[in-house]
């Protein structure tokens, strides 16, 4: 499966790693699947690691997703890529986040994403 989470409680994150090829279609089922996760909260946070994934959007297809977040006001997410192309598409992801309320991060760094979330690394 190209995408997968694990909702860290006692964190308060949200973590995805998504892998090869990803659809839109893929990250709407992802927000569908944590609305419908009992584990799942609005306020929490969520890194998301795109470091080995390409992904290949239109930028209505960012616009889109990131309206449709399951994440409420104030959360923060944090977007770590390895790519310049998902560096661009991420920072869109990231105005269009922030319109809706969202803090949206996009770093090159997992460490500096972790940072910015509040977390330290644990076990990796």
């Amino acid at each position: 499966m190209p995408i997968s989470n694990h909702i860290d409680v006692a964190r308060g994150t949200v973590f995805s790693t998504f892998s090869g090829a990803v659809t839109v279609e893929e990250v709407r089922a992802l927000a569908e699947a944590l609305r419908d996760d009992p584990d799942f909260r609005p306020d929490l946070n969520q890194m998301i690691d795109l470091r080995a994934t390409e992904v290949a959007m239109s930028t209505d297809d960012i616009k889109g997703l990131a309206r449709i977040s399951p994440f409420g006001e104030g959360s923060r997410r944090a977007l770590v890529v390895a790519s310049d192309v998902l560096f661009g598409l991420s920072r869109m992801y990231e105005i269009w986040g922030e319109e809706s309320g969202a803090e949206v991060d996009v770093c090159k760094d997992y460490q500096e994403a972790m940072a910015w979330l509040g977390l330290e690394e644990v076990g990796s």
